[in-house]
């Protein structure tokens, strides 16, 4: 479905979740997760769908509207639409720990985490550019550039432009499920 958002796959996976009664982290709890779902609205997601939905196995942002639907009718919501409906009439202001790249000083460095292990350092170089200076177990490697103007904790975070070298690679999203779990301004001594 071409119109679905990251925002309100990432709610819509979070409704579920929280029906469900837990976090979904192993390949049991998608087996289990099918099955409940199957019983409460008659349709049948399988647990390779799910995984993928999840971000388990082999990420596809692009769910189908049917997949997408009977999520939503698990949920509580009449369709995947009317939930993104619901949505947009319960938009609301929230607090969260962040850091705004404008109110960073170039030299400073940041230290964001997500599950289920990756931490990267992140140097600031000015408007709203960071060196990754220690990419972890992400994807990202020593010397990508990346653009952002804001990191919020609990929230995922999007790289709409990744810079390696002269390549600019495809966008990166850390903390697709679940969003960012470490967010601090460190030294940008020794990083």
């Amino acid at each position: 479905m071409s119109t679905n958002t990251f925002f309100e796959l990432e709610t819509l996976r979070e409704s579920v979740a929280k029906k469900f009664g837990g976090r979904l982290s192993t390949a049991n709890d998608f087996g289990e997760l099918s099955g409940v779902i199957f019983e409460a609205t008659g349709h049948l997601i399988s647990e390779s769908t799910l995984k993928r939905v999840w971000g388990y196995v082999n990420y596809t942002p692009q769910a189908r509207t049917t997949t997408l639907d009977i999520l939503a009718k698990y949920a509580g919501h009449e369709s995947f639409r009317a939930f993104c409906l619901e949505l947009q009439k319960n938009s609301a202001f929230f607090a969260c720990d962040k850091i705004i790249a404008a109110d960073l000083t170039e030299g400073d460095c940041i230290s964001i985490g997500w599950a289920p292990d990756r931490e990267i350092i992140i140097k600031y170089l000015g408007l709203s550019r960071f060196q990754v200076n220690d990419g972890g177990k992400s994807k990202l490697q020593k010397g990508d550039i990346i653009e952002a103007t804001e990191f919020l904790k609990g929230v995922p975070m999007f790289f709409a432009r990744v810079l390696r070298g002269n390549e600019e690679l495809p966008a990166y999203v850390a903390g697709k499920a679940g969003g960012l779990t470490k967010l601090e301004l460190v030294s940008g001594k020794n990083h």
